[in-house]
Formats: structure tokens, C-alpha cells, sequence
């Protein structure tokens, strides 16, 4: 349990947070598939890799994809 400083209330948190620099290049290739402002995770990224792996990147300060785009590693 965390406490939601929008909801202000404590909610389960059921991901696993890893913080990063920016430009880390921490995942493999993938596309874009969701690229969307404020959202339960603030500004948000979904890259799909493929094999049923996807990384959500969350709490960015800005978003620099759009849905649909291919981003290699690092990129």
C-alpha cells in the first residue's frame, strides 16, 4: 500500500518501480503503444517488445513518442 497523492487516499501499488536516468537504455526494441498525458501513472509510455513483454514508463517529465513509433534501444 501507497498513499496516492491525487486521490489522496492509499491504494495497492502492484508494479515494481526502477528508476533511470534519462536516455538509459534499459529494454529492447519495440513500438509505441500507448503515449499518453496525465493518466493514473502521469505522463505515460507503453513500448511493446514483443513475446508478451511490455514496459510501462511512468511519472515522465515529458513524453517523446507517439503511439505507433518504433524506438530501438537507448533511443
Amino acid at each position: 500500500m501507497r498513499y496516492d497523492p491525487i486521490l489522496e487516499t492509499k491504494l495497492e501499488h502492484t508494479g515494481v518501480d526502477f528508476g533511470a536516468r534519462w536516455e538509459h537504455p534499459s529494454t529492447p526494441r519495440g513500438r509505441t503503444v500507448v503515449s499518453r498525458p496525465p493518466w493514473r501513472y502521469g505522463n505515460c509510455t507503453i513500448i511493446d517488445h514483443g513475446n508478451s513483454l511490455a514496459t510501462l514508463y511512468g511519472h515522465q517529465s515529458v513524453i517523446g513518442v507517439t503511439v505507433g513509433q518504433k524506438v530501438t534501444k537507448g533511443r
